[in-house]
């Protein structure tokens, strides 16, 4: 079974920067797996963290936050994805990212960021503990 993807924002092709798919809790804790697509950058940054910030307020406190599907990372956007992770380990639970393209991982690497977070190299390493309680597969 393949949960459903949601979208969170105006619904607009630049809205699904925000999408997600809840995944069973990790460790009593709400988790999902976040799916932007697109730019991650001064345009779309702000709702990026609205929709994380919203879950957040809802009790999740895991994010599985897939790259895959950015193209572009800018300051602001790593601004956001710092935000969360912070967020994620004040809440008691953890952010992890992956599935970067080549082109976002070398931001990762020239900022530095790659040191102070990890960043995993595919979503099956990431997901093997909570895909076998439920499926999670991309829609």
């Amino acid at each position: 079974m393949n949960p459903e993807r949601h979208d969170v924002g105006r619904g607009e092709p630049e809205g699904r920067i925000s999408g997600y798919r809840e995944l069973e809790p990790v460790d009593g804790v709400g988790a999902v797996e976040l799916l932007p697509e697109g730019d991650l950058d001064i345009e779309s940054a702000e709702e990026f963290r609205r929709s994380f910030e919203q879950l957040l307020d809802s009790g999740v406190a895991h994010f599985f936050v897939n790259l895959g599907g950015v193209g572009y990372l800018d300051s602001t956007g790593l601004g956001a994805l710092m935000q969360l992770y912070r967020r994620a380990r004040e809440a008691g639970g953890a952010a992890r990212f992956y599935d970067l393209r080549p082109e976002v991982r070398e931001i990762f690497r020239l900022t530095h960021l790659d040191r102070i977070i990890d960043i995993d190299q595919k979503r099956e390493a990431v997901l093997s503990g909570v895909e076998g309680r439920k499926g999670t597969g991309r829609s």
